[in-house]
């Protein structure tokens, strides 16, 4: 399976667990935060695996690039707090990791042309 549609389903998966976790576990409300960064990051992922061809792979490297910052920022605050939040750190370094294979992929088909 190709690279981009591995970061597609994900960043459906991705999107739609962030948005899921917010409602089943009761975050949304005016003092989380991280609400307003969750949704627009959840959107951003969502949208980024439905552009055309032209701008898929731009779309992801940004939806994932603030994602990373997203969910390391999360981890961080809650590693303050005590908690180790493993699935937050999974989500961070994943985000991280598929935007990185991105930018790369994006470089070698630029050095074709």
């Amino acid at each position: 399976m190709k690279l981009v549609t591995v970061a597609r389903y994900y960043a459906v998966a991705l999107g739609l667990g962030t948005v899921g976790y917010l409602f089943l576990a009761g975050m949304v409300r005016a003092d989380n935060a991280f609400l307003i960064p969750d949704l627009i990051i959840s959107g951003l992922l969502i949208m980024s695996a439905f552009l055309p061809p032209a701008y898929e792979v731009r779309g992801m490297i940004l939806a994932y690039g603030m994602a990373a910052g997203v969910f390391t920022t999360a981890a961080f605050s809650a590693l303050t707090r005590g908690d180790l939040g493993v699935v937050t750190v999974a989500a961070a370094a994943g985000s991280l990791v598929v935007a990185a294979l991105l930018v790369t992929r994006q470089k070698a088909a630029c050095a074709v042309h």
